[in-house]
């Protein structure tokens, strides 16, 4: 039996003036599984991994097909999107930036 696990997390102390929270995604289960994202108007990281490699198959939109590595920074998402994961379990962790933080990076 597979089992698809999302817990969110409060930004700790240290971070909370522009990290909105964190995500977790634990998925336990033999078969590829795909998940729908709705665009919410936030930047991120994205840490996502089976022991070690990539469990992120590749991401499909509207524009395209692609393909990530283990840790990626995202950008406001503007477009509906279809994550698809590999075969077997994975942990998937992501850090959602508060929308002002990525104003303060691009300058």
């Amino acid at each position: 039996m597979s089992s698809l696990q999302f817990r969110m997390l409060p930004a700790p102390p240290v971070l909370k003036n522009d990290v909105e929270c964190l995500r977790i995604a634990r998925y336990r289960g033999e078969e590829a599984i795909a998940i729908k994202v709705v665009p919410a108007g936030v930047p991120g990281l994205v840490f996502q991994h089976d022991n070690g490699n990539p469990a992120l198959e590749r991401i499909v939109m509207r524009s395209g097909r692609k393909s990530y590595p283990p840790f990626f920074l995202y950008g406001i998402g503007t477009e509906l999107s279809v994550m698809h994961y590999k075969k077997g379990s994975f942990t998937c962790i992501q850090v959602v930036f508060k929308l002002h933080t990525s104003m303060r990076f691009s300058r």
